[in-house]
């Protein structure tokens, strides 16, 4: 078993607290990055424990009794998780895992006091694999406990979410989180650290060399930086490409109307330059076109004809007219 990051021990106290739970069914509410799968993996150690200790307001497994033993070897058998299946280019829990789980709910407990299901990513179950959920939720048995998870609790259906007892999961320590990254010994930390809103776990999708050329398109928009920049990515970086154009611009349309910027900070002083340059609406109907391209991954086009067109678009707003 994974232990807990640094900065999750703030977090983890009340939810360690939740041992009794006022509802068989806890969604658990996260963003992003923040290693809610260790925690959530932390807290479900704890149900299976029969000699959880307590320290400093919170609740610890002692990873010495026969539940923990088996758990930490992934062998107990009064645990199930849900996997999440990878279709093409589509993610869901399948009907078939569902039914799966609803088996091994009907008997009862082998060795502790809770049989716990862990169903990660609740908010994509398809229809069938939600009814047959709720059917489940509406009268579990005494001895199951439920541990749903998301980090897109807007799109869990509002049936399952009144059946629950939601927990959202406070906010971490920043300066833990930012040291964590700093350590990881990645290029320019602090940057990359507030791209990513302050969430340490990250995969850098893009090398420093990719990241130069791409930023002075950005900072220097021109036809000879725009060629270059695209030379330098693959089809793999489409995804990452298309969020750094709609954040770039998100910061550029804030910092016209006077508001913070979020991820571009450092950059401050080019973007003023480049500011006086531009049009607000301008900026918005790009905004527009590139975040209608968000699924653009997810069909055979030409991702460097795609970045071109973009840069050149984003390139024509400093032409005057």
């Amino acid at each position: 078993m994974t232990p807990l990051y640094k900065w999750q021990y703030k977090e983890y106290a009340p939810l360690s607290n939740l041992l009794n739970c006022p509802s068989q069914a806890l969604l658990i509410s996260a963003r992003p990055g923040m290693g809610h799968d260790i925690l959530i993996q932390n807290y479900v150690a704890l149900l299976m424990c029969d000699r959880p200790n307590a320290k400093d307001n919170s609740f610890y497994t002692c990873n010495e009794c026969p539940s923990c033993v088996l758990f930490i070897g992934s062998n107990h058998p009064d645990f199930y998780q849900l996997t999440v299946n990878i279709d093409g280019d589509k993610k869901n829990v399948s009907i078939e895992d569902i039914r799966y789980m609803l088996e091994f709910v009907a008997t009862t407990t082998h060795l502790g006091r809770y049989k716990v299901v862990l169903i990660p990513d609740v908010d994509l179950l398809s229809i069938n694999s939600a009814n047959a959920l709720l059917k489940i939720l509406e009268e579990p048995p005494s001895y199951v406990r439920f541990i749903l998870q998301t980090t897109n609790i807007s799109g869990v259906l509002a049936t399952i979410k009144s059946r629950c007892y939601i927990y959202r999961l406070p906010g971490v320590n920043t300066q833990d989180a930012f040291t964590y990254v700093k350590e990881s010994g990645i290029y320019n930390p602090g940057f990359w650290f507030a791209y990513y809103e302050n969430a340490p776990l990250f995969d850098l999708e893009v090398t420093k060399e990719q990241f130069d050329v791409l930023i002075k398109a950005f900072l220097q928009p021109s036809i000879e930086n725009i060629f270059i920049a695209s030379g330098k990515f693959e089809a793999k970086n489409a995804g990452f490409l298309i969020g750094f154009f709609s954040k770039w611009l998100n910061d550029l349309a804030s910092y016209l109307q006077g508001a913070p910027m979020r991820y571009f900070m450092e950059y401050n002083a080019e973007i003023e330059k480049l500011a006086k340059r531009i049009d607000l609406q301008k900026v918005f109907y790009l905004f527009d076109k590139v975040n209608f391209l968000q699924d653009w991954t997810l069909h055979p086009l030409n991702y460097k004809l795609q970045l071109e067109n973009l840069l050149l678009q984003y390139q024509s707003l400093f032409i005057k007219r």
